[in-house]
């Protein structure tokens, strides 16, 4: 089995991250893939393989054991190239963001649906932060201000629905899409930045969890899209209620960012601070 295989990426271009314990085999696989594949991963050689590889398919080649072996060479070069940068991506982020940790996009969904919870800009948030917790967000702000990092590409705030028609802002089917905006602000995709809108048809394309419309011509998604610097919440409902009841046990929040790599979890306290699936993920990023 080819564990570099496991890397893979969804259809919105985010790469997946295989399960902990085989990442954990991957870092001495790659190790040792290191050691032995020296010549392989030299760009030359690698040059010289794909033109080999491309000469001998233009000449009637292409489904010989011959081609079959250097596509095997090629496409272990270009995984273990994938592999490397998501190895020294997570070191990185270790180094500058030493309580940060990795987790895969299907598994944070799995644990914001277990838990309730729903996604907002940390300025929405009226909920009670652990002083610890209050210090690390601080300190990391300043940190990914500085740095280039991609958090959050592609990723928009939709702040309200642009209706044309005054006959369909009564429609039932959007006052649901309204009503969902206001609740689920934080979607896939980009504004357009000159004039802050998307057409509803691109939104739901990319975020098919949100309600449908009988008719779209006439509705446009408006807001902005999120820099990398911008600090992102999974907490229950009514922690973003301005005149929500403070409570003296914090409830429940996760403090994220997207990443090329699915998400990465700055902050977690309350209930999610027990979450297997969590404590899995931040014990494998402790072990790189």
């Amino acid at each position: 089995m080819k564990l570099f295989e496991l890397f893979k990426s969804t259809s919105e271009g985010v790469a997946s991250i295989p399960q902990e314990s085989v990442l954990i085999v991957l870092l001495e696989y790659m190790k040792e893939y290191q050691q032995n594949q020296l010549a392989l991963n030299n760009v030359d050689n690698i040059a010289v393989i794909r033109d080999q590889y491309e000469s001998m398919k233009k000449a009637g080649l292409g489904n010989t054991a011959n081609v079959k072996v250097l596509e095997g060479l090629i496409q272990d070069a270009e995984n273990y190239s994938t592999a490397q940068e998501f190895i020294e991506d997570c070191r990185r982020y270790k180094q500058q963001l030493p309580e940060s940790f990795i987790i895969s996009i299907d598994q944070f969904n799995k644990v914001v649906s277990d838990y309730h919870l729903i996604i907002n800009e940390l300025s929405m948030y009226t909920g009670v932060v652990p002083p610890e917790k209050v210090n690390y967000i601080l300190m990391i702000s300043k940190t990914i201000q500085r740095n280039d990092f991609d958090f959050n590409e592609g990723i928009m705030h939709a702040s309200r629905l642009y209706i044309r028609s005054s006959t369909d802002k009564e429609r039932k089917d959007v006052k649901a899409l309204e009503k969902y905006l206001a609740i689920h602000p934080i979607l896939k995709g980009k504004i357009n930045r000159y004039d802050y809108t998307a057409s509803y048809r691109y939104v739901k394309d990319l975020n098919p969890e949100i309600p449908e419309v009988a008719s779209e011509a006439n509705l446009e998604v408006e807001g902005c899209n999120l820099d990398h610097s911008s600090m992102l919440i999974a907490a229950p409902e009514k922690c973003f209620i301005k005149d929500f009841e403070v409570s003296v046990k914090p409830v429940d929040p996760i403090v994220f960012q997207y990443c090329k790599y699915g998400v990465i979890v700055h902050a977690v306290w309350g209930d999610e601070s027990d979450s297997e699936i969590l404590n899995r993920y931040k014990e494998f990023a402790s072990k790189i």
